[in-house]
């Protein structure tokens, strides 16, 4: 399963393993039909919901053609243009059609997805599933498969947001907004997903996030208003559907069971109270969404997924489809999830009480011998689970980023046999330079910390331009004639003096350098690595700062400290090397 995208071998493996996913998944799916379970799984309250019951749909046909106002009800809890749907003539075969959509969709995310992801310094990080694997997981969950043969209209749903995510991370913001405003307009808790596509589309498009934001939203803005223009023509002017299908939706009218934690909430609780929950239960998103925003702008990958993840978890009406739908993309995070934690009982404990809604459900409304409490239990159970994965998704992630005590060291990798372990005693051998070396810190410690935290920033600056920079005014390349260079060009040179060699260069400057260096065309022979090579990279690149409004005095400053940190890593990496020689050395003497 652990594979790196890219070759032709390797997409042609992509291709045909989704083709065979989907071929498999529509096969189960057509058998199913043949049986009596989609009658049975149209009526589960863990996979068909008041808001996305089709049944609702054909009532509303039906009360439409005989002049009646569906709306005028309590019944229908979905907008006007989800009525069309009723009219199509086998429409489970449409329905079956979107679910494999959102296969292809999840499998096309995958790879944008991994490129978005700011690499750790030195060390490149690659997709660690392939897409057709996201996509069989959701594909072959039996939830999602009951809730397709169910013909639940949450499928439609699904399918906008993923077509806005993998818009977003491929930088076409129309379609992004336009599938954003789909999604919205059929849920409106969905709006919490908005500031993370557009920060996708910030970091993809390299822009300011002020414009990009405005762009996004009057893009976002007009989609919804064309949307809900068309929805009163058809309803021939009248606007009273959209308190029927989002106000009450928001005010907690329509109490039914689901697998969520409102229903049996809001049933519960004296009158007194109800507008305060009302207002922490659809607005605690928006307090996490926004700051955490803010906090984490440079990962909108973790944000998109996290922001899913948790508002197919707490939206008042949920399904075990809903956990299906947002899985593979917490499983898009996989390789930066080593610090997760309680994942095993946490996943046993989604297992339980996915396999106990069933007979809890029975107990209660078929034998009479449970009451509320019975299937409230199994809720509590499932949507804790759900919380701890979501919460330590995201806690594995930041603290891979952001804490300086579990990044890896650069190049950590076993010494290499014959005439490479002359290569890495005559690399540490050299004589100084006649440079001053860059400043250490009496603390190793602490020096290897502010190393790593170091690298980090400056690849986020350098990937966005500097754009987290000081803003300038923007200067034409022949601005930057005398622009002082020297201490990058002393940094430059005596890393390469350490190094010796051009691979052993390659390997100080680190993977995700190299690739923005072969991205701008700067390496023409990667084994003939030079520092001309590394400096004719940062040329381009002020230049390009230079136009994209940011500080190039700064950008020059922050290179000069990313090299000299890539020096003390690079030394100190092939010290252990050498140490590690002479201890197997020693040991190998004894032995003889």
């Amino acid at each position: 399963i652990n594979a790196e995208y890219g070759g032709c071998n390797t997409t042609s493996m992509v291709r045909a393993g989704l083709a065979a996913v989907c071929a498999i998944a529509a096969t189960v799916r057509a058998m199913l039909w043949c049986t009596s379970l989609p009658d049975i799984a149209a009526r589960r309250p863990e996979l068909v919901t008041v808001a996305t019951d089709f049944r609702q749909l054909r009532e509303a046909q039906w009360m439409l053609e005989n002049d009646a106002n569906p709306y005028h009800g309590s019944f229908i809890r979905q907008p006007p243009l989800m009525i069309y749907l009723a009219q199509i003539p086998h429409v489970e075969v449409l329905l079956c059609g979107i679910d494999l959509l959102i296969g292809v969709l999840i499998s096309a995310t995958a790879q944008p997805a991994s490129q978005l992801v700011p690499m750790r310094a030195g060390q490149a990080v690659g997709p660690a599933w392939h897409g057709w694997v996201l996509a069989s997981i959701y594909l072959m969950n039996p939830a999602v498969i009951g809730s397709c043969i169910g013909n639940s209209t949450l499928l439609v749903g699904n399918c906008a947001i993923m077509l806005a995510g993998l818009g977003a991370m491929n930088g076409w913001i129309v379609l992004s907004m336009m599938a954003m405003a789909t999604s919205v307009y059929l849920s409106c808790h969905s709006l919490v997903l908005l500031i993370p596509a557009i920060l996708l589309l910030r970091t993809k498009l390299n822009q300011h996030t002020a414009w990009i934001f405005l762009k996004a939203l009057v893009l976002f803005l007009v989609f919804l208003t064309v949307l809900l223009l068309a929805s009163a023509k058809m309803m021939g002017g009248r606007w009273d559907w959209i308190d029927r299908v989002y106000g009450s939706i928001i005010r907690m009218e329509d109490l039914r069971p689901n697998t969520g934690l409102h229903w049996y909430l809001f049933q519960s609780m004296f009158q007194e109270f109800r507008s305060l929950f009302l207002i922490l239960c659809n607005f605690h998103l928006v307090w996490v969404t926004v700051p955490c925003s803010a906090r984490y702008m440079e990962h909108p990958v973790m944000l998109w997924c996290c922001t899913l993840a948790a508002q197919a978890c707490f939206k008042p009406t949920t399904s075990l489809a809903d956990l299906g739908f947002y899985l593979p993309c917490l499983l898009m995070l996989a390789p930066y999830l080593e610090e997760i934690k309680l994942r095993v009982t946490a996943m046993s404990a989604l297992l339980v009480a996915c396999l106990s809604f069933p007979p809890s459900w029975s107990l209660w409304i078929h034998s009479g011998v449970g009451n509320a409490n019975t299937f409230f239990t199994t809720t509590i159970v499932y949507n804790v689970a759900q919380i701890i994965i979501i919460t330590g998704t995201a806690r594995s992630y930041v603290k891979f980023f952001m804490d300086p005590l579990v990044e890896a060291p650069a190049n950590k990798q076993d010494p290499c046999p014959g005439e490479q372990d002359e290569n890495l005693r005559a690399s540490t051998d050299k004589p100084a330079l006649e440079q001053p070396p860059p400043p250490v810190l009496s603390d190793p410690i602490k020096q290897v910390q502010q190393d790593q935290l170091a690298l980090a920033r400056f690849h986020r600056i350098d990937a966005s331009l500097g754009i987290s920079l000081v803003r300038r005014k923007k200067v034409e390349p022949e601005g930057l004639k005398g622009l002082d260079q020297s201490e990058l060009i002393q940094a430059v040179t005596r890393l390469e003096q350490v190094a010796g060699t051009p691979e052993l260069l390659r390997k100080a400057i680190g993977d995700q350098l190299m690739q923005r260096m072969r991205n701008t065309e700067t390496i023409c022979d990667q084994a003939q690595l030079s520092s001309t090579q590394v400096l004719n990279y940062f040329e381009k690149r002020r230049i390009q700062v230079a136009k994209a409004g940011s500080s190039v005095t700064e950008y020059n400053k922050q290179a000069a400290e990313f090299i000299g940190c890539l020096e003390r890593s690079f030394v100190q990496t092939q010290q252990a090397k050498v140490e590690r020689l002479e201890l197997n050395e020693r040991a190998k003497k004894k032995s003889d």
